[in-house]
């Protein structure tokens, strides 16, 4: 049996259920057993910060700046559900995992308008945003603007460029999400990107859609100096410092990859991040010189919506992972394995994916699926029970000593579990005793 007959073959098809429906069910469990309702570290910050209010502004929580990005409509969703679920992370964390499998499916939809249909191998689109290499965004930052809403909108603005922005009502949507995306977290890199994508627009588009491709670039420069006003600058680190060894650089940028397949500050992870980050410089490069052919009238094997959608999303990777690099690198080189860059590098695997799919490299995407299933299920272990084990056990155990000591530097001390590096201050205790008048976050009932 040839191997595309064996990837249409019912059993296979058997088997893409199965795995789904096994990832689904592995992250749900892993958050009914690992996640607790006690805020951790930037929590206590941002969330005081107008959205314990009985009736908070959202509008002002939607433009709220905390470090390099502003809050947007993860936030607002957020606090929105913090009202009616007394501030309940664990119920957050299950509707992020929901959007998640949500983001899959965007993702699948993706490549098969992109592509011109769907193939069995695609199930890899569908349980990447599954994975448990971004397990920190369960345990222990559960927000919806740490992941979860600003890869829907990145993928929601990707399916405009799919389907082409050929008339006014694509147009205004699109302007109105780059707006809400720009806003949204990390997400922000795409404000960057769509001015440069309406020019690329503007210079293949009729007279008829011209004037609204320009109303739609003087919005996006708009938005921009709107996500600029009052803009406070500062590093993402307070170690921040330029890195003198220049090459220290990639190798940060090879761990970011490397997370996806093995959870380490050397060896495997730095090697397979290697290459894999080679392999996403190389497709990006080719892409390019693919777009800069056809805008000159050259002929190019890939069709101009799949080019202009796959430069949009390998643009947002390149941003996110170079500003990730450049901020964070003074904390070391192994600061690249963190698990809360997953959800965004995800972004950069579906629009690999989908190059690797256009080009019919049946056994390259077999490979890569067999290597993330045997990576998630098999390598993802040491994650669980060491890194994220560290934080599930370590907020349950602050989170029962206070509700019996009620004395936040003491069960600081007590368990070695430092929920907040202020959590000794008297500031900090008048956040606990707010969140207890209100029978809130820990102290629900």
């Amino acid at each position: 049996m040839t191997l595309e007959k064996f990837l249409s073959s019912r059993y296979f098809k058997i088997f893409s259920l199965l795995i789904w429906i096994f990832f689904f069910l592995r992250a749900f469990f892993y958050i009914d057993q690992n996640t607790s309702s006690v805020f951790f570290n930037d929590q206590w910050d941002f969330y005081p910060a107008g959205s314990w209010e009985s009736s908070p502004n959202y509008f002002k929580l939607f433009f709220l700046q905390f470090g390099p990005h502003r809050m947007g409509l993860g936030h607002i969703l957020s606090v929105a559900l913090g009202h009616i679920t007394s501030f309940d992370m664990r119920i957050e964390a299950f509707l992020g995992l929901l959007i998640f499998a949500l983001n899959g499916f965007l993702a699948w939809l993706l490549k098969k308008r992109l592509c011109g249909g769907s193939h069995p191998l695609d199930i890899f689109l569908l349980i990447l945003p599954l994975n448990l290499a971004q397990g920190e965004i369960f345990v222990a930052h559960i927000n919806f603007y740490m992941g979860p809403i600003p890869q829907f909108l990145i993928l929601t603005m990707a399916h405009c460029l799919a389907g082409g922005l050929s008339s006014y009502p694509r147009l205004i949507l699109f302007s109105l999400l780059n707006f809400i995306t720009l806003f949204s977290g990390y997400a922000l890199f795409v404000g960057f990107l769509s001015p440069l994508v309406l020019l690329v627009l503007y210079s293949r588009s009729s007279s008829r859609l011209k004037v609204g491709i320009l109303a739609s670039f003087a919005f996006s420069i708009y938005s921009l100096w709107l996500f600029f006003n009052n803009y406070i600058p500062g590093p993402s680190s307070a170690a921040f410092q330029l890195h003198e060894k220049v090459w220290e650089y990639f190798i940060y940028f090879s761990f970011m990859f490397g997370r996806f397949v093995f959870e380490g500050k050397k060896g495997i992870p730095l090697i397979l991040g290697i290459i894999v980050t080679t392999s996403f410089i190389v497709t990006v490069f080719k892409v390019l010189k693919a777009l800069a052919n056809e805008l000159q009238n050259k002929k190019s094997p890939l069709p101009f919506n799949l080019l202009l959608t796959l430069c949009f999303l390998f643009g947002f990777a390149c941003l996110y992972c170079a500003s990730a690099t450049l901020g964070r690198i003074s904390m070391g080189v192994a600061q690249g394995s963190s698990s809360r860059y997953i959800p965004y590098l995800v972004i950069a695997i579906i629009a690999l994916y989908i190059y690797g799919s256009h080009l019919k490299k049946l056994k390259l995407l077999t490979f890569l699926l067999a290597v993330f299933i045997f990576s998630e299920t098999v390598w993802r272990q040491r994650d669980i029970q060491r890194t994220f084990h560290m934080y599930a056990e370590g907020k349950k155990n602050w989170q029962r000593c206070y509700l019996e000591l009620e004395s936040a530097s003491e069960c600081t001390k007590t368990t070695g579990f430092i929920i907040h590096p202020a959590a000794s201050d008297r500031d900090f205790d008048q956040r606990l005793r707010v969140l207890k008048e209100k029978n809130w976050n820990l102290f629900k009932k």
